[in-house]
């Protein structure tokens, strides 16, 4: 519609049903409103009355375009006006002249072009001072930093990290210097960006950008596994990890979304909180293919605990029991079999105990250890924890590799007169100790032992790894401890020649009081086994027994999962009818998600396989190498179903270590001297911290839009 109207209006008022209406202005000429065909109301400016007539004329059309009936003949058509003044809105010449006007706007200057430069000189002022606190903000979170000090004064040197890292970059940078002089520092309420209003505000709309961006990609990969897991922080309050496992292009990744807290401690408040998490972000629970948590009867119950909740609401849901916890379990277990290996990791206790006591006895063993062989690595003493075994591992070594200088330090230490008696008598105990036979050899056992766990164990932690490769590691782990079982002799040698000593401790048998039992009892001889004897079943054993029996109970728990999927590992190598057999009992597990024409494809997809097989990389697990054929050859469409399979299989999660390390995280984040902070600002940052990749990835100029359309500002962003 033409934005001027000229209307030259008869002097008699009769009334007429056209939408035009007339409304007094302040300087008694007339206004026009007009009601148009998509309601908007369009209000003209203050007309000129020139020759009094009963029709209205357009301005006339002065832009070098041919001039329609409305701008020469004029209108009054007024029962009809709303239907004409639309048609004429998209009339060939009122395009025309809108277009001629536009054109001349651009190659000559409007009356607001001035205002227009002027506005555009602020905001892009004001955006080059938000990107710089952005960058400060991105550099501060992903390091775990605190932003605020003790106050927000430029140039104090308690302002805090956010504040001087401004400052130390505005020594290189002549407008953040420009800005802070003339900005910073000025009362409440001067605009300058830069206080901890604005950075919190910032931080919020970056983790919402960091988050969006994950649950995007979780939903662009449909399937996704998920893991939860909770631990109190420094306020005590307990929070609640929750972390997604799902394919990112060619391989699986797991990444953190938030912490919640105070969920509660049974199963059922952990998965309503679990459930309406994923409800609130709209992901999907029913495209959930595995849950993995550790093996406590809250989360791993098969009738109360989380995953038996989360399986009734979605029963494609598979519970893998964390792998990595389940082998710590089996550690702690053996560790706890016998009476001899309690006494042993109390003796590795209490040797660290002993030498860190105080700073003069750890220089005399520090001074020890000095003289081992510089082209060796030298192991100090290790403090033992009953969650990380790899300490334990780090402790047991320490002990074999250094166990000469460690006597030698002792010696020295009971031989010291300046030392107290006690000190003395405690040194001497620990020596004769480290002069016992059965001592050398459990050092060396455990430290084999303890060795292929620690390094299994740091093999299942890798959030890339698949289920059939962790459970190959424990098989071969297993098959480890087995052979151990007969090498007792073996470890025998080696201790004598640590130890020194070639005889056990002599046993002393209590006799049986005949007074405490009856007459008529018999008594049946009991068997006397030699001290050597004695340490091998009870003490070797038992604990190489307990260690095989842990480990198939733990293996067995993936089964059900490794045979569902196992024929993956070999499909190059199955005959037609076992892969037949695979694909239908597959599709009978997820009917949704799979069709009839599996078996076909698995055919084909194992001759396939073969011309490929050369190019797989080294360190390749296979069922990675499957997946990046599909991918890298665009062969979805060709193998659909055996796409989804590797998809399904892939994102299925092995231990929950990430939501491990998101704790680590939160520790760094809420320490001792940040406990105040709220619980919002702790998810955020633990965001924007874990998911360090994604937040440098980001382009964050659509947070400054976001910036600017939260509120009213006191500036044009």
């Amino acid at each position: 519609m033409c934005e001027n109207v000229v209307i030259q209006q008869s002097s008699s008022t009769a009334e007429n049903n056209s939408s035009i209406e007339k409304k007094k202005s302040n300087d008694d000429s007339e206004h026009l409103e007009l009601n148009a065909k998509n309601t908007n109301i369009i209000e003209n400016e203050p007309i000129v009355e020139p020759e009094i007539s009963n029709s209205f004329i357009g301005f006339k059309n002065d832009v070098g375009t041919k001039n329609g009936k409305l701008s020469s003949d004029g209108f009054c058509d007024w029962k009809h006006a709303a239907e004409k003044l639309s048609q004429h809105e998209t009339s060939k010449h009122h395009l025309e002249a809108i277009i001629a006007i536009n054109h001349r706007a651009r190659e000559n200057d409007c009356l607001d072009q001035q205002l227009q430069k002027q506005i555009t000189e602020i905001s892009s002022y004001w955006r080059q001072v938000l990107k710089r606190v952005i960058s400060t903000i991105k550099l501060i979170s992903e390091r775990g930093l605190a932003f605020r000090g003790d106050d927000e004064i430029i140039g104090s040197p308690r302002n805090g990290n956010y504040l001087g890292i401004l400052e130390l970059v505005a020594e290189f940078d002549p407008f953040l210097s420009a800005h802070i002089k003339d900005h910073a520092n000025k009362k409440s309420g001067h605009t300058n960006y830069l206080s901890s209003t604005i950075c919190e505000e910032l931080i919020d709309l970056m983790a919402k950008e960091v988050l969006g961006e994950i649950i995007t990609r979780i939903k662009k990969s449909k399937y996704y596994s998920v893991s939860v897991d909770s631990t109190p922080d420094e306020a005590h309050i307990d929070q609640l990890t929750i972390v997604v496992r799902y394919m990112e292009k060619m391989n699986p990744v797991e990444r953190f979304l938030t912490f919640l807290p105070n969920c509660g401690h049974t199963g059922i408040e952990m998965a309503n909180t679990l459930i309406t998490f994923l409800d609130h972000h709209e992901i999907e629970l029913i495209d959930c293919r595995g849950q993995s948590y550790d093996n406590a009867a809250n989360m791993s119950g098969k009738y109360q605990g989380m995953q038996a909740l989360i399986k009734n609401k979605n029963e494609f849901a598979e519970f893998v029991p964390c792998c990595g916890h389940s082998l710590n379990l089996v550690g702690k277990t053996a560790a706890n079999s016998c009476i001899a290996a309690i006494r042993f990791f109390d003796f590795i206790q209490n040797l660290y105990v002993f030498f860190t006591a105080t700073p003069i006895r750890y220089s005399l063993l520090t001074k020890k250890l000095a003289c081992i062989d510089k082209n060796k690595r030298v192991y100090v003493l290790k403090n033992l924890n009953e969650t990380r075994w790899s300490c334990r591992a780090d402790a047991t070594k320490a002990v074999v590799f250094s166990y000469d200088y460690i006597k030698e330090a002792l010696v020295e230490i009971s031989n010291d007169f300046d030392q107290k008696e006690i000190v003395k008598i405690e040194s001497k105990k620990l020596y004769e100790s480290m002069c016992q036979l059965e001592v050398a050899f459990y050092a060396i056992f455990w430290n084999d032992i303890l060795e292929r766990f620690d390094l299994t164990s740091h093999l299942l932690q890798d959030p890339k790894i698949v289920l059939q490769t962790a459970v190959n590691a424990l098989n071969s782990l297993l098959s480890f401890v087995r052979e151990i079982r007969n090498k007792y002799e073996e470890y025998e040698e080696k201790a004598k020649e640590m130890s020194g000593s070639k005889d056990y401790a002599q046993i002393h048998n209590r006799k049986k009081n005949v007074r405490l039992g009856s007459l008529n009892s018999n008594q049946t001889a009991t068997t006397k086994l030699s001290p050597k004897e004695k340490f091998r079943i009870e003490s070797f054993i038992s604990v190489v027994d307990q260690l095989i029996v842990s480990l198939t109970e733990r293996i067995g728990a993936y089964e059900t999962i490794c045979q569902r999927f196992g024929f993956l590992n070999k499909i190059e190598k199955l005959e037609t009818s076992e892969l037949e057999s695979a694909a239908n009992y597959l599709v009978s597990i997820y009917p949704n998600d799979l069709e009839s024409s599996l078996g076909n494809e698995l055919r084909q997809f194992g001759s396939f396989v073969k011309i490929y097989i050369e190019t797989r990389k080294d360190n390749e697990q296979w069922e990675m190498f499957l997946y990046r054929i599909i991918e890298e050859n665009n062969l979805q469409c060709t193998f659909p179903n055996i796409e989804v399979v590797l998809r399904i299989y892939l994102v299925l999660m092995v231990s929950n270590c990430s939501g491990e390390r998101s704790f680590s995280k939160m520790k760094l984040i809420k320490n001792r001297l940040r406990t105040s902070m709220t619980q919002r600002r702790l998810s955020e940052l633990a965001l924007l911290s874990i998911e360090s990749d994604i937040l440098r990835s980001l382009d964050f100029s659509q947070v400054v839009e976001k910036f600017a359309a939260t509120k009213s500002r006191k500036v044009i962003i």
